[in-house]
């Protein structure tokens, strides 16, 4: 799996993150996230992690990125992508 922007963050938490992100892990997946301040305000990880999961199909992981708590303003751009996902895939 390819998280776009993720070459600006410290390797070994990248290492130890995209695994889980790939094996659909959501709950370790936040655990990193949350205990990592650089990851919380990196908001093209954040777009790529949850870019992946729409990829997927997995729109309730990707929404659960959205919410996670102190992400800050790139939860309404995550969840406003992912409603027109939803949108398209009722309509389709």
């Amino acid at each position: 799996m390819s998280i776009s922007g993720s070459n600006n963050v410290g390797g070994k938490i990248l290492t130890s993150l995209v695994p889980h992100v790939e094996q659909g892990h959501f709950e370790k997946v936040k655990k990193i996230i949350t205990n990592n301040r650089t990851l919380l305000k990196n908001e093209s990880l954040l777009k790529g992690i949850a870019d992946s999961y729409i990829k997927k199909g997995e729109l309730v992981q990707a929404e659960n990125i959205a919410l996670i708590e102190n992400i800050g303003e790139i939860k309404y751009f995550l969840l406003f992508k992912i409603a027109k996902t939803y949108i398209k895939k009722e309509m389709s």
